[in-house]
C-alpha cells in the first residue's frame, strides 16, 4: 500500500509496507513490558528496605518531660541518703540603716553566704595555688535563700560560686534589703530591739534543703561603727539559730536560719533631740 503526501512544492512518494500481524511479536512485546514492570518493582523494593533500615538505625525520639528539657544532670540536687542537702548559711552586715519604730522597718547591706557539699564537683587539685575553682553561677545546683521577712524583693548585686577539691561549694551575694521586724517600746528610751532576719529555702526546695550549724562566723563590716548610717542606735551584737518552722502548706516543716542583730537607742542624741523640741 502506498501514501502520498506533498512537501513543498515537490511530490514524494512514501511507501510503507504494512507488515502482517504476527503473533511471536506481541509475545516478545508483552515479555519487555513484563520484565520493565519487574525491575521497577525491585527498585521499589530496595528503596522500601533503605528507609527501613534508616529508620531502625535512627536514635529514639527524646522524651517529652523534665529530662528533656533540663539535660544538665549538675542542675539537680546531690541528695545524700537522707534526701535533704546540708546547708550553713552565714550573714556577714555591712551597713544598716532607716531604722524605724513608726513603721517597723529597717534597710539592711551585706553578704549573703551559703555552703554545702556536692561529692559530683570533687577534682584533683593541680598544685598548691589550685584551692578552689570559680563556677558560673547558673551551671550547678545551689540552694536558693529567700528573706521571708522583706518588705520588698532584695537587691542582688556581685556574686560568687566557687568549689574547693574536697567538693566543698561556698556561694557569696551581697545584697541590699528592706525588712520588717517587730518593735518592743515598752522602755522607751531605753529600750533595746532585736532586728530580724529570717532566711528559708526557696519554695520549691523547701523537701531537698535543711540548714545545720554553721562553720562560718556571722560579723559586721570592721569599718561598721565608723561608716554606719545609724543615727538614733548602736550597734551591739548578732546571733543566729536554727530551728524548723511550719510549712504554709502543711505537709512537712521548713528548714529556718534566724538572725538577731541587736541594737541599743543611743540615749545621747535621743535624749538632745527632746531637749531641742521641748526648746
Amino acid at each position: 500500500m502506498k501514501l502520498k503526501t506533498i512537501v513543498g512544492d515537490q511530490n514524494k512518494s512514501l511507501s510503507i509496507k504494512l507488515t502482517q500481524y504476527r503473533p511471536e511479536t506481541t509475545k516478545w512485546v508483552i515479555a519487555l513490558r513484563m520484565g520493565g514492570l519487574l525491575i521497577l518493582l525491585a527498585q521499589v523494593a530496595v528503596l522500601i528496605g533503605n528507609s527501613t533500615a534508616l529508620a531502625l538505625a535512627a536514635p529514639p525520639p527524646q522524651a517529652q518531660g523534665p529530662a528533656a528539657l533540663d539535660p544538665n544532670p549538675l542542675l539537680a540536687p546531690p541528695l545524700p541518703a537522707d534526701g535533704r542537702v546540708k546547708t550553713t548559711v552565714a550573714l556577714h552586715v555591712l551597713n544598716l540603716s532607716s531604722i524605724s519604730e513608726v513603721t517597723e522597718r529597717f534597710q539592711l547591706t551585706g553578704y549573703l553566704v551559703a555552703q554545702w557539699r556536692d561529692p559530683r564537683l570533687v577534682y584533683q587539685p593541680t598544685g598548691p595555688n589550685d584551692r578552689y575553682r570559680t563556677l558560673a553561677i547558673d551551671s550547678v545546683w545551689r540552694p536558693q535563700l529567700v528573706i521571708i521577712n522583706g518588705a520588698e524583693p532584695r537587691e542582688t548585686f556581685e556574686t560568687s560560686l566557687r568549689v574547693e577539691p574536697d567538693g566543698l561549694v561556698s556561694y557569696i551575694e551581697r545584697f541590699n534589703a528592706l525588712l520588717t521586724s517587730t518593735f518592743y517600746l515598752k522602755s522607751f528610751p531605753f529600750d533595746r530591739q532585736q532586728l530580724g532576719v529570717i532566711v528559708h529555702p526557696f519554695t520549691d526546695q523547701q523537701k531537698s534543703v535543711t540548714f545545720v550549724a554553721s562553720q562560718l562566723p556571722v560579723w559586721t563590716a570592721a569599718e561598721f561603727n565608723t561608716y554606719s548610717s545609724l543615727e538614733s542606735w548602736q550597734f551591739k551584737s548578732i546571733t543566729f539559730n536554727i530551728s524548723l518552722a511550719a510549712s504554709q502548706f502543711g505537709e512537712h516543716a521548713i528548714a529556718e536560719t534566724r538572725f538577731e542583730i541587736t541594737v541599743q537607742r543611743a540615749m545621747a542624741f535621743t535624749c538632745g533631740r527632746c531637749f531641742c523640741r521641748c526648746c
